[in-house]
């Protein structure tokens, strides 16, 4: 987390950038027949050395990485718990403090993401509503990094 206030005039020299959301790894699995998908509590498959995550079927890893930024940043966790049956995981996340594309300064919890991701019939889905809370146009970057290795687990 930096201490620096944000390049703008109207903003208190006193403004703490939240930049980045808590660390802690908590593992998130949804699974339907055959098929299961790793996750941690932002949503993502990150392609740690030894981790688990991922999209199986049939003990082999398809999917190895899925991770959404905006504007570059990880977003911050508001909420994420998977129902009781693990059928479908619901990820509240808002944006961090952040320079827009357009150089305009974005802060945090102005955008609202809505990542909801299930498994179902062999097939891993996400929907992925944005709100936005500011009443003037707003520039950002949202992006997902994939990168699919095929790995057979006996």
């Amino acid at each position: 987390m930096t201490i620096e206030p944000l390049p703008t005039e109207n903003d208190s020299q006193f403004r703490i950038a939240a930049t980045e959301g808590i660390r802690e790894r908590r593992t998130r699995i949804l699974k339907h027949g055959d098929t299961f998908a790793v996750l941690n509590d932002f949503g993502d498959m990150t392609p740690d050395p030894g981790s688990p995550d991922g999209l199986y079927h049939r003990d082999t890893r398809f999917l190895s990485k899925l991770e959404l930024r905006l504007n570059g940043h990880r977003p911050l966790l508001l909420s994420s718990t998977p129902v009781e049956d693990n059928s479908f995981l619901p990820v509240d996340l808002a944006n961090t403090d952040s320079i827009g594309p357009d150089g305009i300064s974005l802060h945090r919890d102005l955008i609202w993401l809505s990542r909801r991701q299930f498994v179902w019939r062999a097939a891993f889905s996400e929907l992925l509503p944005f709100t936005e809370f500011r009443h003037t146009e707003t520039c950002g970057n949202a992006h997902f990094s994939v990168c699919r290795r095929f790995r057979r687990h006996l």
